[in-house]
């Protein structure tokens, strides 16, 4: 992932869209920022029922539709977090470490080698 070479499609959340953008009034969920920014782009029309494919990015709002958005602008940090939330409580239980399965060091290893 931080290599960049994970195709945009591959990353994309997919998420339907409940009601028409313009009737979100007080939260605006991701997806729905994601579509507002296909419509103010003149892409396409958005309308309930539709299905948005949005990526994570480090520029502002903080989410594009697939169709705009460059591999470049791809939030990492976000993505593995994600993952960090979806898996740790799995791995866990199966006595992994979803750090150390990204090769990330533990600390304990650092002081405590054979070496």
């Amino acid at each position: 992932m931080k290599s960049r070479k994970i195709p945009l499609e591959d990353l994309a959340f997919n998420v339907m869209v409940g009601k028409a953008p313009e009737d979100y009034k007080k939260t605006m969920p991701q997806h729905i920022r994601a579509a507002q920014l296909l419509q103010d782009q003149g892409k396409r029309e958005v309308k309930a029922g539709d299905i948005i494919s949005f990526v994570k990015t480090t520029t502002p709002p903080g989410v594009k539709p697939v169709e705009l958005a460059r591999v470049d602008e791809v939030d990492v940090e976000k993505y593995i977090e994600y993952m960090r939330t979806t898996f740790d409580q799995i791995l866990g239980a199966l006595g992994y470490e979803f750090d150390v399965i990204l090769g990330a060091s533990k600390l304990e290893d650092f002081f405590f080698t054979d070496k």
